[in-house]
């Protein structure tokens, strides 16, 4: 196990401090947001999109859309539902992962097809040590 520098420490600190306020500010963004769309989504297309507006010299977009959800069964039964179904083939990360533990040679074939880039690091804090 690791013991934590003093720097450790306070960059830990840090982070805690520095999440908080995130989460306070995009709390308040979003409650700002809500109420500046509010004034405004009288004014956009009814069935949804984006507008942009101009108020004392700033310009900013309010953009409302609408989440759909279908009983696919019962589209297919249409005469146009070729239109309204498609199929989005993707890659399966998770099970590209767990072949290279099954099954390392079919895994190391794919892996002519598939570049890997790093993601993004994160620290969690998972017990700040105030229990």
């Amino acid at each position: 196990m690791n013991e934590p520098t003093p720097n450790t420490s306070k960059l830990l600190t840090d982070l805690k401090q520095a999440s908080a306020e995130e989460a306070a500010a995009k709390q308040r963004r979003i409650e700002l947001e809500a109420q500046i769309a509010a004034l405004y989504t009288n004014q956009l297309p009814e069935q949804g999109g984006s507008k942009t507006f101009t108020h004392e010299g700033v310009r900013f977009s309010v953009k409302q859309d609408y989440n759909f959800k279908a009983d696919i069964a019962g589209i297919k039964t249409l005469p146009d539902a070729c239109t309204l179904v498609r199929v989005k083939e993707e890659f399966d990360a998770s099970a590209y992962k767990k072949m290279w533990q099954y099954n390392p040679a079919a895994a190391k074939a794919a892996a002519e097809f598939v570049t890997a880039t790093p993601g993004k690091p994160s620290v969690k804090i998972e017990n700040d040590g105030e229990e």
